[in-house]
């Protein structure tokens, strides 16, 4: 489908586009942004540029574009999918992010450097287990990566909820004065 009259196609990223197929990008209007990273949100200017869509959530950080840990999970009762942001983030090429992952044990090495380095607590993590377990999820899908699906959910869940990252690895050697 063409923009509309005044739409400018050189501000038109591939998301515009493809919107463009289902109704017209000027008729948008909300973005919702699930947290400040740049990959979530690098070409807000065109968006917002493009369309009469208001920012939803991070307006006063976006034009930072600071890395936020509190970013947003989304959850879709009637396709019970979860939309978990970073959490369960899995590093590999594109065509591992197409594969559905249904068995979580050999994806764990795609995800647990990931987990160690951008989570901030295992106490965290098992609150968050706590409340996943009840949601019927029938897939997660976070922001990188292949989407979980099956067993994996639930397994998933349970690694997580037993996972030590960032604050747990700290001890008393983290706070000495040097000599």
């Amino acid at each position: 489908m063409p923009l509309e009259s005044g739409e400018r196609t050189s501000r038109a990223t591939p998301e515009l586009l493809t919107i463009g197929r289902y109704f017209p990008p000027s008729k948008l209007s909300a973005i919702l942004a699930s947290h400040a990273d740049p990959d979530i949100i690098t070409s807000l200017d065109r968006w917002m540029t493009s369309t009469q869509a208001t920012l939803r959530l991070w307006e006063h950080f976006a034009p930072h574009f600071m890395h936020s840990e509190g970013n947003f999970q989304f959850w879709d009762p009637v396709s019970r999918i979860l939309f978990s942001g970073d959490l369960g983030v899995s590093m590999g090429s594109s065509a591992d992010a197409a594969c559905m992952v249904t068995s979580l044990a050999g994806h764990i090495p795609r995800m647990e450097s990931f987990h160690r380095r951008y989570m901030v607590s295992g106490k965290v993590l098992r609150l968050w287990a706590h409340m996943a377990r009840t949601l019927p999820i029938r897939m997660i899908v976070p922001q990188h990566g292949a989407p979980l699906a099956g067993a994996a959910v639930g397994e998933f869940i349970d690694w997580v909820s037993d996972f030590s990252c960032r604050v747990d690895h700290l001890t008393q050697a983290n706070y000495t004065v040097p000599a």
